[in-house]
């Protein structure tokens, strides 16, 4: 008798144990990022990178959306330091990335699927000068632009890598800067003034998407039409080192390109 209860409390032991196991597993799931958006995940994923820097010379600000000419701005991370204001455009992305510093559109190539995106350079860029329109006092400062990938991505060797890093580079580009350039009075006043700037992002997340979706339809239909959205003129079939692309009419005044694929 003693034989046959031994392995049957013996199994109730074990169950028990693993059902504990499993309770605990599943209260230490973050639930929240798990079905967070590819893009809000990196976002977050970068956030708490930045949280890394020491906190008595690096203010760390996440998710700023300003206002720009005719729309918005929304940016992903502002790092505001005595060394200068790091602006950082995250991307999450899996596959190869090819492009270059003028083109309009980058290329995704994820298991033989090409997809475009938009040139993250220029869109770090517009960010930057949206940040010096409604921030004045930002033109005396130094500001760097950092845009970065995802290990999943394989990035193109023709991208400007002082520009595009992954996000395991991030400290290092960041705390390699060593020239003091702000007094910590300058620091605090610069984030108070960024802050005072940005819009409720709940409002204006909306909004902000909407723009992007109309601002990408607008490009796509004059693409489609033969003509530049960057400056109006024709788009040329060129044949350069790297096979044969698209370029505007207008070069050099307009370095707009496009991959005939």
């Amino acid at each position: 008798m003693m034989e046959n209860i031994l392995p049957i409390g013996i199994s109730i032991v074990v169950l028990i144990v693993v059902v504990i196991a499993v309770i605990w597993a599943i209260k230490s799931i973050d639930w929240k990022l798990l079905f967070m958006p590819k893009g809000e995940k990196g976002e977050h994923y970068v956030s708490n990178l930045l949280n890394q820097l020491p906190e008595d010379q690096y203010r760390i600000l996440n998710d700023i959306t300003i206002p720009s000419v005719y729309k918005t701005s929304q940016i992903d991370h502002i790092v505001v330091s005595i060394y200068g204001i790091f602006v950082i455009e995250t991307k999450y992305y899996k596959g190869w990335i090819f492009g270059s510093e003028d083109s309009e559109y980058w290329t995704q190539n994820i298991y033989g699927h090409k997809y475009q995106l938009y040139n993250p350079i220029r869109q770090n860029k517009s960010h930057i000068l949206a940040l010096k329109k409604a921030i004045p006092e930002l033109e005396n400062f130094p500001i760097f632009s950092i845009i970065a990938f995802s290990s999943q991505a394989q990035l193109d060797n023709r991208i400007p890598c002082n520009y595009v890093i992954y996000w395991k580079d991030i400290l290092p580009a960041i705390t390699s800067r060593h020239q003091v350039s702000l007094t910590q009075e300058e620091v605090s006043f610069l984030c108070d003034k960024i802050l005072s700037r940005r819009l409720d992002p709940e409002l204006v997340k909306s909004r902000h998407i909407n723009q992007v979706n109309i601002t990408k339809l607008i490009t796509r239909d004059k693409i489609q039409s033969g003509i530049c959205p960057r400056c109006g003129g024709k788009l040329v079939l060129r044949h350069g080192k790297y096979g044969s692309f698209y370029g505007c009419s207008n070069y050099p005044y307009c370095k707009f390109t496009l991959d005939v694929n």
